[in-house]
């Protein structure tokens, strides 16, 4: 890898500093996932539009989940050979396809539509994160989160210009959407050239996958159990708050500005877990993630007005909490398979997002919104058992990046 000029003024290699080339690949992060969350704020559209029921909606979320399974794959190669100089192309395949569906005939070409989203989301999120861990050095919580809060602050972003859009223009409108998606990507594909980890890729040696499995299951069995007992609050929290709150009578604009509250809690919840997790460790902020993000939620469901809307931003920090730390963790356990690991995890985080979105529509269509949203609240504080079985983090320095 090649190594800093300590020679040189820190001041002048700014570009070449942590900040500076985890702030560029958050960018990427951003630009990905304001596309991929596009879907949540335009489902109530889409069930009136294909008379779909609340099952059949989560079956659409999750046919931009479901690729997912695909992450370790991409992550075992990427450590293996340069996929990270493609990292600039993602996002652009991923806003072509979320672009097509406002023009799609049915449910049919909508899935498969979302399905090809879903799989370049897949390969991006397999390759970019790692990187971020890297470059980050030491302080790989700090690093992923300022990663994490490009993707929360895309998701952010989504509800309120997609609605607006559509309200100025159409859904019929939105292929225009793939041009600020390839005006951006070109840029960016300057910018990550100039990323040290990006421009030489240094190859990893994997032993067999069976190998690299055992190396990581002490840190990744507990975390995907405390991630299991989550899911379902993910589910209602992102897919069907809009669709929750227009059934209760609120239009369609302000359903969609009270999912950007919930994302833009998570931005600022995803900057202080990750500076957390550094200082005091990841288990106490996993710990607080859970419980905080579940307290909120039940206060959405019992509250009114303005207790309401703040219930839903604070359940949003909570929860944003979560994934930068996880991800700290489950890189920091095992660096010499980073990118397998980041790939591994992501996979089955966002596997299980794809069915818990579907268990919980059916259970919304059954029951109604209240039930499946205080049921996952309670699954929620089931992960606080997990968190014990979790073991202590290892950091080995010998694999991370030199700071200054």
């Amino acid at each position: 890898m090649t190594e800093l000029n300590i020679s040189q003024p820190v001041i002048t290699s700014k570009k070449n500093s942590p900040l500076w080339q985890t702030a560029i690949l958050s960018s990427t992060h951003l630009l990905n996932d304001f596309y991929t969350g596009i879907l949540s704020p335009i489902l109530p559209i889409l069930i009136l539009n294909f008379g779909l029921s609340k099952f059949q909606a989560g079956l659409l979320s999750a046919f931009l989940q479901w690729p997912s399974v695909t992450q370790p794959i991409f992550g075992r190669l990427a450590d293996k050979t340069n996929l990270q100089k493609y990292i600039f192309f993602f996002p652009l395949i991923t806003g072509i396809f979320i672009s097509l569906i406002g023009i799609a005939p049915g449910p049919e070409l909508l899935s498969i539509s979302l399905l090809l989203a879903g799989l370049s989301s897949a390969c991006f999120h397999a390759v970019a994160p790692p990187i971020a861990g890297k470059v980050s050095g030491k302080h790989s919580g700090k690093g992923l989160s300022l990663w994490m809060v490009g993707g929360e602050t895309g998701w952010m972003l989504s509800p309120l210009l997609i609605i607006a859009f559509i309200n100025v223009f159409s859904m019929k409108a939105m292929p225009y959407l793939i041009i600020p998606a390839a005006i951006a990507s070109f840029i960016l594909y300057f910018r990550l050239n100039k990323i040290d980890a990006v421009r030489n890729h240094v190859k990893v040696s994997h032993g067999s996958v069976k190998s690299s499995l055992k190396n990581i299951a002490p840190m990744l069995f507990p975390i995907i159990l405390v991630a299991t007992s989550r899911a379902a609050l993910q589910s209602t929290t992102n897919v069907y708050v809009p669709t929750y709150l227009t059934e209760n009578g609120i239009n369609l604009w302000l359903a969609g500005t009270a999912l950007t509250l919930v994302m833009g809690g998570g931005v600022l919840g995803t900057v202080v877990g990750g500076i957390y997790k550094d200082k005091i460790g990841g288990k106490p902020v996993l710990f607080t993630s859970l419980l905080g993000s579940a307290i909120f939620l039940f206060a959405f469901i019992y509250s009114e007005n303005i207790l309401q809307i703040a219930s839903l931003f604070f359940s949003g920090f909570f929860s944003g909490m979560y994934l930068p730390t996880a991800l700290s963790m489950i890189q920091g356990y095992s660096p010499q398979d980073r990118s397998f690991a980041n790939g591994t995890y992501l996979a089955i985080l966002f596997t299980m997002g794809a069915v818990s979105n579907i268990i919980m529509g059916f259970l919304y269509d059954q029951f109604g919104g209240k039930f499946a949203f205080l049921l996952s609240g309670i699954l929620s504080l089931v992960g606080l058992f997990f968190i014990f079985l979790i073991p202590n983090e290892k950091i080995d320095s010998k694999n991370e990046i030199k700071e200054d």
